[in-house]
């Protein structure tokens, strides 16, 4: 048997390939970019905006300042682990809000201009912040 030493240096090699390859493989899947909670929240909040300001009924709503609707609307959309604050204001007056929390929050507006036959200019401002 004089192939004996032949065979553990390939047995070596292989084990030290599969050794470093794992490194390199949980050193890739750790440095993957996750998608952060900002964009996918700004995301949420532009999806659903947009939606508010292309469809008729909810630009009604929102130029005839009816929450009930728009909140309807809003509800499921938004997950269960934040909280959302919705506000129409005027054009011309500042849309305040002051959230009693500590937490980041996330604010995206549209302004909805007109309606057939209705100009009245408002903004619809989303808050969103984390539970």
């Amino acid at each position: 048997m004089h192939n004996k030493r032949g065979w553990l240096r390939i047995m070596e090699a292989v084990i030290a390939i599969l050794i470093l390859s794992s490194i390199m493989l949980l050193l890739y899947i750790n440095n993957v970019p996750q998608k952060s909670v900002s964009s996918s929240i700004g995301d949420l909040q532009s999806r659903v905006l947009d939606e508010m300001s292309s469809r008729a009924d909810l630009r009604d709503a929102v130029l005839l300042n009816n929450s009930e609707d728009l909140l309807a609307f809003v509800s499921p959309k938004i997950p269960s682990n934040f909280n959302y604050t919705l506000i129409v204001c005027d054009l011309s007056s500042p849309c305040q809000f002051s959230p009693s929390t500590t937490k980041e929050v996330y604010v995206e507006d549209r302004i909805v201009s007109a309606n057939l036959g209705t100009y009245s200019p408002k903004v619809v401002r989303l808050f969103v912040w984390e539970k």
